[in-house]
C-alpha cells in the first residue's frame, strides 16, 4: 500500500473510532470507566522521574496528556505538556478541551514533524506508522525530539493478552535494534495486561557532557530553564551586553525561550552548552557562561555574560574559573580559547585574572552591528593550569 495511503486510513479509522462517542476517555481511544482508565494509563506516569517537558505523539483529545500533569503533580514534579496527533479533528478536540496548552498542541506526521524544541520525554506507539518505519521512529525521536538525558516513552495497549511479563514490546524493541532501561505494566482486574510501557533513555555519548550544580566561589552554575526566560530577558535588554554582544534589540522573553531551546540543541548534537550563573542563595540568574568544542580539532572555546547587578563582584572570573577547570578534566581540549572585543577592558580583566594568556589581536575578525571589530585572543592549554 502507498505509504500516504496507509496514514490516510490511520487517521481516518482513528477518527471514526475515537469521535464516534462524547465521552472523554473513549475520545482519546478507550473504553471503560475512570477507574480502569486510570488503573491502564498510570504506568506512563511511573516512568517519569523528574521535572521537566513532556511531548504526547499521538496525543489526540488531549487527556492524556493532562492526566500526566496531574498525576505527576502528586509526586511534586512540574511537567510542561505538549501534544502531537495526525488527526487535525481530534486536535481540535485538544484545544477546545484545553485552551491553555492550545499553543503546545500541534498537527502532523510524527515521522515528518519538524519539533519546535527537543522534550525530557516523548510518549509514542510503534502502531503509530507503517512496520517497516518503526526502527526509523525510535531512531528519530530519540536524536530529534529528545533532549539530552531524556526518556523516550514506547507504550502498547491491549485488552486481550494475558498477563506475562512485559517482554512483548521488549522484544519488538529488540528486533529494531533497541534494549529498553526500564518497564512498566498495568493489569486489569481479570488479570489481563492493560498496559505495557518501555523506556529507552537517550544514549549520553551523542550528547556533549556539562556541569550538573558546579560551585564556584559565590555562585554555582546550572542548567537553563524555560523558567529563566524573563531574567534572560531583562539582562540581555542590558545596553553594556547589546554593546559587546551580537543581541537582539529588543531582546524578548521569546528571544530567551529560543536561546534557552537553541542551548539543548547545542548540547544534544555535541556542540557546545551554556549554563546559568546563579546566585546559590536565591537561585537566580546573574549571568551565562558557556563552552563549545570542536571534536574534530580538540579546541574548545568559552564566552559569558554578567547582569548589570552582579557586576564588579567577581562573579564572571569565579565562573570562568570553575568552567575551565572542568572542561579540562571532563572534555580534555589541546587549548582553550577566549575572544573579548579590544575595546572591552573588563572582559579581558576576566581572562587575565582566570589564568588564560593573552596571544595577540585579530583583526576584523568578528561582525557585530554591520561593522566589523577587531577581538583579542586569550588561551588557556592544559599545562598553564598546572602551572598557576
Amino acid at each position: 500500500m502507498d505509504e500516504s495511503r496507509w496514514f490516510a486510513d490511520k487517521r481516518q479509522a482513528t477518527e471514526d473510532a475515537y469521535l464516534s462517542s462524547s465521552d472523554v476517555r473513549a475520545q482519546s481511544g478507550f473504553s471503560g470507566d475512570r477507574a480502569r482508565w486510570e488503573r491502564a494509563r498510570r504506568p506512563i506516569a511511573e516512568v517519569i522521574d523528574r521535572e521537566g517537558s513532556f511531548l504526547d505523539a499521538g496525543c489526540a483529545n488531549g487527556l492524556l496528556m493532562e492526566s500526566i500533569v496531574q498525576w505527576t503533580r502528586e509526586r511534586r514534579l512540574a511537567i510542561e505538556p505538549y501534544g502531537l496527533d495526525l488527526s487535525p479533528r481530534l486536535l481540535g478536540e485538544a484545544m477546545a478541551r484545553l485552551p491553555r496548552w492550545s499553543a503546545h498542541l500541534y498537527p502532523g506526521n510524527v515521522l515528518y514533524w519538524r519539533p519546535p524544541r527537543r522534550f525530557d520525554f516523548v510518549r509514542v506507539e510503534l502502531e503509530y506508522v507503517p512496520s517497516h518505519r518503526r526502527a526509523e521512529l525510535v531512531d528519530r525521536l530519540l536524536r530529534d525530539f529528545l533532549a539530552p538525558e531524556g526518556r523516550l516513552v514506547v507504550c502498547r495497549y491491549s485488552d486481550s493478552v494475558q498477563q506475562p511479563q512485559p517482554g512483548g514490546l521488549a522484544a519488538d524493541l529488540h528486533e529494531l535494534g533497541y534494549e529498553p532501561t526500564g518497564h512498566a505494566h498495568a493489569n486489569d482486574v481479570d488479570g489481563s495486561t492493560l498496559t505495557h510501557v518501555a523506556c529507552i533513555d537517550r544514549p549520553s555519548e551523542w550528547s556533549l557532557p556539562r556541569p550538573k550544580g558546579l560551585n564556584a566561589a559565590a555562585v554555582e552554575l546550572r542548567g537553563w530553564r524555560a523558567s529563566d526566560a524573563p531574567a534572560i530577558a531583562a539582562a540581555c535588554s542590558d545596553p553594556e551586553i547589546q554593546r559587546w554582544l551580537p543581541m537582539p534589540s529588543p531582546y524578548t522573553q521569546d528571544h530567551a525561550l529560543e536561546y534557552v531551546a537553541a542551548m539543548d540543541e547545542e548540547v544534544a548534537t555535541g556542540k557546545g552548552f551554556a549554563l546559568a550563573i546563579v546566585d546559590p542563595s536565591s537561585d537566580r540568574p546573574v549571568g551565562s557562561i558557556g563552552c563549545r568544542m570542536a571534536r574534530e580539532t580538540g579546541i574548545a572555546d568559552v564566552g559569558y555574560w554578567v547582569a548589570p547587578g552582579a557586576r564588579g563582584k567577581g562573579v564572571a572570573t569565579s565562573a570562568l574559573c570553575a568552567l575551565s577547570a572542568w572542561v579540562f578534566e571532563n572534555l580534555h581540549p589541546v587549548r582553550l580559547e577566549l575572544l573579548a572585543n579590544t575595546s572591552n577592558a573588563a572582559s579581558q580583566r576576566v581572562a587575565a585574572k582566570a589564568g588564560f594568556v593573552r596571544e595577540g589581536v585579530l583583526r576584523a575578525y568578528h561582525e557585530l552591528r554591520g561593522r566589523r571589530v577587531d577581538m583579542v585572543m586569550f588561551s588557556m592549554l592544559p599545562g598553564d593550569r598546572d602551572a598557576r
